[in-house]
């Protein structure tokens, strides 16, 4: 069933991609159809935001499909490091790009290597890293890029009691 929900996730992140698209090319206001899905173009009041809203036929919520590529995509992602690592949800958003090392091999070839931060048994753990899930990596690379550069981010931590 994992492969079901890899490629479930893959799909549904590729129908957000193509949201995004044909909401780009739709003028305001106007309808459009997508996989049998009726939407509709909104626009967030006079703001020339460059995200794209969208209303499907029936709710009332509409969607920003900037954050639904995002929301697909980090969601396949998670499941790829977590059937590839086979880690904690706990260790996996801990991970970060500064977890990602390179070990050199006496032949001059790199392996990837994953660094694990300190969980269950306080002992940090250094994993290699298989070709899927340095494919997934590299991917989730490029998807946050900016120009080639990581960019700054802080953890949200819920400071209610």
């Amino acid at each position: 069933m994992l492969d079901t929900l890899v490629a479930a996730a893959e799909k549904r992140y590729q129908y957000a991609v193509r949201l995004r698209e044909i909401a780009e090319a739709t003028p305001a206001n106007a309808s459009f159809t997508l996989d049998g899905e009726q939407y509709t173009r909104v626009v967030k009041g006079k703001s020339k935001t460059t995200n794209f809203y969208v209303l499907k036929d029936g709710e009332t919520k509409r969607l920003d499909t900037e954050w639904f590529i995002t929301s697909t995509f980090m969601t396949w992602t998670f499941i790829e490091v977590l059937r590839h690592t086979g880690i904690r949800v706990e260790e996996m958003v801990e991970l970060t790009h500064l977890s990602i090392r390179q070990y050199r091999r006496p032949d001059g070839s790199v392996m990837p290597l994953l660094q694990i931060a300190p969980s269950k048994n306080d002992e940090e753990r250094i994993m290699p890293c298989s070709p899927e899930l340095t494919a997934a990596l590299a991917r989730l690379i490029k998807f946050v890029s900016l120009d080639g550069r990581i960019p700054l981010c802080r953890t949200e931590t819920n400071t209610s009691e």
